[in-house]
């Protein structure tokens, strides 16, 4: 993973991480699964396209309640995806 993937993804997991304070379950969710995949020294392919899967699903929920949310989300997303992953 590039280190420009493992920025947007750590700031994305910050911001997760307050909109879970605020009470948003789903957000909750996605910063476990970023959290986890952020540990994972070696995420397989599986776990590439399990953690795209979970941030597009994530993007089309936080889209019109939390577009900064969203915008992170599509960051890590392109991010991931210019890295080859």
């Amino acid at each position: 993973m590039s280190d420009d993937a493992r920025r947007d993804l750590e700031g994305l997991a910050d911001d997760l991480a307050s909109a879970a304070a605020d009470g948003h379950d789903t957000a909750e969710d996605l910063h476990g699964q970023v959290n986890e995949y952020l540990a994972n020294p070696d995420p397989s392919p599986e776990d590439h396209e399990a953690l795209h899967d979970q941030l597009s699903d994530g993007l089309l929920h936080f889209e019109v309640s939390h577009p900064s949310l969203s915008g992170a989300m599509q960051r890590v997303i392109d991010s991931l995806s210019a890295s080859g992953i």
